[in-house]
């Protein structure tokens, strides 16, 4: 069997796992996480209802890092959390700053009132200070 061949049979396999919804294909990704996510929904009909996003919004808000708990795996719990409230991380910015202020501790004094470009840049710095218990993010 060709790779192509194999790719298209692997491909059709996939797909044929994935549940078709209609009305995600008539209207697009963002439109359909609105209807998904819609407060004009009744209640019992919501699959992400007002008490489920009250209690993520005030995980993702009141989020510390543990004491127990690794850089990355506090960066895919915020991520995580972030994603579902998306409205209070309009930007790069906002993320990174609320990112910081998470941290904690010995992280967050060697990070506040330094620049950060990207989030990516963050996540590195915060993992430096880990391995090497110093970062300077200044030549």
């Amino acid at each position: 069997m060709k790779k192509k061949d194999v790719s298209e049979a692997m491909q059709g396999r996939l797909s044929s796992r994935v549940p078709k919804d209609p009305l995600m294909h008539t209207l697009g990704w963002t439109k359909w996480k609105r209807a998904f996510e819609s407060s004009e929904l009744p209640e019992e009909k919501k699959y992400f209802n007002h008490a489920h996003r009250s209690r993520i919004q005030s995980d993702f808000l009141n989020i510390k890092k543990r004491d127990d708990e690794g850089v990355i795996e506090f960066e895919q719990r915020f991520t995580t959390l972030s994603y579902h409230v998306s409205y209070l991380v309009p930007d790069e910015r906002t993320r990174i700053d609320m990112f910081i202020g998470a941290l904690r501790g010995v992280y967050a004094d060697k990070m506040i009132g330094i620049i950060y470009l990207t989030f990516l840049d963050v996540v590195g710095a915060a993992m430096a200070i880990k391995t090497r218990g110093t970062y300077s993010a200044r030549p």
